[in-house]
């Protein structure tokens, strides 16, 4: 975060509820679940005290010292800073489906996927938006815009590099003077200033689902990655493949569950557990853990539920597998049992 001069960081809300938030230069703001918006920090330009009320918007966006509001009908609300038309030349109407604010320009994506453009135009960020339809995405940053074709090719305009050529990019994102993409395999791609490391120090990997641009700096969000990897081999009883699901980190003395659903009610189940699997046929099935010991015995609840919660021994070597398979009595099944899938967790 930066400096709290303005209590962008001290007044932020404590409430809950919100289901989007966007920082300004020394702003932010927040939108409630009804629709409704919450600002607060610096307001030199009104940023906060003009900011609309009741409820019914659907997205804020903000970058600078003026800030962008959906309404549910799809028109748009602008106030703060004006010095370039980003208030008061904001386009009218309905069926905008997007805006993103930049410094002193902004953008609105119709529901064609056509784009409007308005306020500073010193490099082109407005007379060079590019025409037509079929855009799913826009972002506005320092002087320099991006757009999302639904190919999932980027289209550039205003100052900066060149972007990035290809399809199968999902999301982009426009910084002060630097750019990021996101492909669709979940790689980020960077291009632009790299004064702070923006460029140099993007991450690698395939896993994230959403990148952010600021100033200065970048913000990319990782997909949830589960401990626990589904490894198949269930046999199906009265209500098809019993469930068997894991959660938790498996890190040692943390607390974990396994959860099975869709097994048949109110019967007997035994769960087997190994640190290695060695599948073995089993009633017709296929039995993946190989085991440490007997089942350990439960009953399904009337819904064909269990849960079993444990807590993570100290001392398993990191790389140590954990396997986990339910046996259910089930009339309906070969040899009259049910097998869940088997599941897997690696030690970290």
């Amino acid at each position: 975060m930066r400096a709290n001069s303005s209590g962008q960081v001290s007044n932020t809300p404590l409430a809950t509820g919100f289901t989007q938030v966007a920082a300004g230069g020394d702003h932010s703001l927040a939108l409630r679940a009804d629709g409704s918006i919450v600002s607060w920090g610096r307001d030199s330009s009104g940023q906060v005290s003009n900011t609309p009320v009741g409820a019914g918007f659907s997205q804020v966006a903000s970058f600078a010292e003026h800030s962008l509001a959906l309404r549910a009908d799809g028109s748009i609300v602008s106030w703060g800073w004006d010095y370039y038309g980003q208030v008061s030349n904001t386009p009218l109407g309905t069926g905008f489906t997007q805006v993103s604010a930049g410094i002193g320009s902004s953008l609105a994506l119709r529901s064609d996927g056509s784009i409007v453009s308005w306020g500073a135009n010193s490099s082109g960020q407005v007379s060079n938006t590019p025409v037509g339809i079929g855009f799913t995405q826009v972002a506005a940053g320092g002087n320099n815009s991006l757009a999302l074709r639904s190919d999932g090719s980027i289209v550039g305009w205003g100052a900066g590099p060149v972007v990035p050529v290809g399809i199968g990019f999902t999301q982009v994102a426009a910084g002060f003077d630097h750019s990021l993409a996101l492909r669709s395999d979940g790689s980020i791609v960077a291009w632009g200033g790299d004064s702070h490391g923006q460029v140099s120090h993007a991450p690698g990997g395939m896993d994230f689902i959403q990148v952010a641009a600021g100033i200065d700096h970048c913000v990319a969000l990782r997909a949830h990655r589960s401990a626990w990897s589904d490894a198949g081999s269930a046999l199906a009883g009265v209500h098809g493949d019993p469930l068997l699901a894991g959660t938790g980190s498996i890190v040692a003395g943390s607390n974990n569950v396994f959860e099975l659903s869709n097994a048949t009610p109110t019967v007997a189940a035994g769960l087997f557990l190994g640190l290695s699997s060695s599948p073995v046929s089993f009633k017709g099935g296929t039995l993946m853990p190989a085991p440490l010991m007997a089942p350990l015995m439960h009953t399904t609840s009337a819904f064909g539920e269990i849960l079993v919660p444990f807590r993570m021994p100290e001392g398993l070597p990191t790389g140590t597998e954990l396997w986990a398979q339910w046996a259910i009595q089930d009339a309906r099944a070969v040899a009259g049992v049910a097998l869940s899938n088997a599941i897997m967790g690696v030690v970290p």
